[in-house]
């Protein structure tokens, strides 16, 4: 059993020690603990704690919000007991994992938003049967949180504003995500990616179509977000957009050379097969998707 990350908890807080391990015990110590202030990292593949749907609720409510930097925020528990369905409770209790997350996103339906703008939460996406890359980041937000991973997000910003969102998690101090597009290289990323950086980068030569180019990217904690139910709402959470366009990001871009010859050679390959999308990108190794087989 080792010994993760130990924070210093806000005055009168109790000090919680979290650790790596697959036991039934670790999870009751965590579930049982008030208010707690942790820096949560958990197991990342076949090797997942088993959580019934009762342990998962119950893990999520132990948390306490922090900040990206650790410093907590105040806040009610994140979820209770009976604010899950059962289907929706069936499936935090089955997906455990970023890869498994990352399956079924992919089983989801693209939202083309044909009725409309949307920003569906996990139980709009469970109703529907469909999401777009906001939505699904926040339903892997939703679905990964009570097995101790943070609601982070990932913003791709773009020079033709429309930015991809996805679903930020680290590994071993690796950073990995999930995401779903209608583009095969705009998927997850395994946790192979020692910064954040790195990982945007893997996305920037993909990103490349008619319009669209990296320009930079943000990234946000869901947990600050105040006065709007991100997890559960059955309305669209206008305010997550909100929060994502006005936070300050960074900027980070390919020269114009190489934007150029990647732009020249998607327009060829849109000329040569039209109706495909282009798989002739370098790293496809770290690529955890490439969507589902048959397209929504």
């Amino acid at each position: 059993m080792s010994l993760i990350r130990r924070l210093r908890p806000r005055r009168g807080e109790r000090e919680l020690l979290l650790y790596n391990s697959e036991t039934r015990r670790a999870i009751d110590r965590i579930a049982m603990a008030t208010h707690p202030v942790v820096r949560e990292r958990v197991v990342f593949g076949r090797n997942a704690p088993r959580l019934s749907i009762r342990a998962a609720i119950a893990l999520s409510s132990s948390f306490s919000p922090c900040s990206p930097s650790g410093i907590p925020v105040t806040g009610p528990a994140t979820m209770s007991a009976g604010d899950f369905t059962r289907r929706e409770a069936a499936v935090v209790a089955r997906v455990r994992t970023p890869r498994q997350a990352q399956a079924f996103v992919d089983s989801v339906a693209y939202n083309t938003e044909s009725d409309g703008p949307s920003a569906r939460t996990f139980r709009g996406v469970m109703h529907t049967g469909r999401a777009h890359c906001l939505e699904a980041a926040l339903c892997v937000a939703t679905i990964l949180e009570p097995h101790g991973f943070p609601p982070t997000l990932l913003d791709l910003r773009s020079k033709d504003r429309l930015d991809h969102v996805l679903f930020l998690f680290e590994h071993r101090g690796h950073f990995g995500t999930v995401a779903r597009s209608r583009d095969p290289g705009l998927h997850g990323r395994l946790p192979v990616f020692r910064t954040i950086e790195s990982l945007v980068r893997s996305y920037m030569a993909p990103f490349i179509d008619r319009t669209g180019r990296v320009i930079g990217y943000a990234t946000y904690d869901l947990r600050n977000l105040r006065g709007c139910n991100w997890r559960l709402s059955e309305r669209n959470v206008w305010t997550v957009q909100r929060a994502l366009i006005s936070n300050r990001g960074r900027r980070l871009g390919m020269s114009n050379d190489q934007y150029r010859r990647w732009h020249r050679r998607f327009l060829r390959f849109c000329d040569d097969h039209p109706g495909e999308k282009p798989l002739y990108y370098s790293g496809r190794e770290r690529w955890m998707s490439t969507g589902p087989r048959k397209a929504a």
